[in-house]
């Protein structure tokens, strides 16, 4: 009988061995960094303070309006713009004025026209991110089922054999039960077929990304100097009152829906993944970019807000 025992740890072995060490993961990180936007306006913002005192300013415009303007370096064409609109409401329109208006009008349209540009490529930087993020999670997860399917399928095949055995043992005896062979055979084979069903269930392998432009470090830590973001936007982000009815900023209200949501930072498992998402990169779960993808699509969300007071400006210029 020593013999047969020894048959059968010999295959438990080897399947098990085999589900080990089928479909690793290769150490190659795998780079989910999209090309980071350019600066298509350069721009010195003017001090908010002084912006929302200047009364010809904000008697035409809103505060909204205004501020926008600032990031994109539009102040003092919006103010020669309402000195010529001031003279052609006192005097008689003469052609040449009316070709000035035109022409300041069409130089603050080419800036907004960039600007809509800008974030328009901020936003594809971000969901080229996402998608990068979407593909390594969808191999990820075809990874783990395969391999949960072979301690599956492994377990199912020991079980069946272990039955067959201990059928096999019953038939040599003549007897039910008599002779602990088939005892041995059915409680090993049990155990070890219970164990790899428990295993499959636990199955949750890594891949390392790669993220050095990091959009999420940038909003976590309040700074820009790595340039992951324009320094118009990053102007945009960090003012208060803009599009919403609190004292937050959006970058403070990006943070704040991290720290908040069930879905990401609130769960304290979740939080552990902090080094690893403010880094430039490591190994993630499935679960861990799904993580990664919502915070950034919390990001996404907050440039798509500025691309709508974008449209506001334009509006209200017109």
């Amino acid at each position: 009988m020593n013999f047969y025992k020894l048959c059968i740890l010999i295959s438990i072995f080897g399947i098990i061995q085999s589900c080990s060490t089928s479909h690793k993961i290769a150490t190659v990180a795998i780079d989910t960094d999209c090309p980071q936007v350019m600066d298509y306006i350069t721009s010195d913002f003017i001090h908010r303070d002084s912006l929302l005192a200047d009364t010809s300013l904000n008697s035409s415009y809103t505060k909204e309006c205004v501020v926008v303007a600032n990031a994109y370096g539009l102040i003092n064409d919006i103010r020669d713009l309402i000195t010529l609109k001031n003279r052609e409401a006192k005097l008689k329109p003469a052609d040449s004025l009316r070709l000035l208006i035109i022409e300041k009008t069409h130089a603050i349209d080419k800036k907004l026209d960039l600007a809509t540009l800008e974030i328009q490529t901020l936003q594809t930087f971000i969901r080229c991110n996402n998608l990068k993020l979407m593909r390594a999670k969808t191999d990820l997860a075809a990874l783990n089922s395969k391999t949960r399917s072979k301690y599956t399928n492994a377990s199912i095949i020991i079980g069946v054999a272990s039955s067959v055995l201990v059928a096999g043992a019953v038939l040599s005896d003549g007897q039910l039960n008599n002779g602990d062979f088939k005892d041995w055979v059915g409680v090993a084979g049990g155990l070890v077929a219970g164990g790899l069903a428990v295993v499959s269930e636990k199955i949750n392998k890594k891949l390392s990304l790669s993220h050095a432009n990091n959009s999420i470090t940038a909003i976590w830590n309040g700074s820009n100097d790595q340039g992951i973001f324009t320094d118009n936007t990053w102007y945009l982000l960090n003012q208060p009152f803009l599009g919403n009815s609190t004292d937050l900023s959006m970058r403070e209200q990006i943070l704040e829906t991290w720290n908040t949501s069930k879905s990401m930072l609130w769960e304290v498992d979740n939080r552990e993944y902090l080094p690893v998402l403010l880094s430039n990169g490591g190994r993630y779960t499935e679960d861990m970019i799904q993580l990664r993808m919502d915070m950034l699509e919390e990001i996404e969300h907050n440039i798509v807000e500025i691309s709508r007071l974008l449209s506001m400006v334009t509006f209200e210029l017109q």
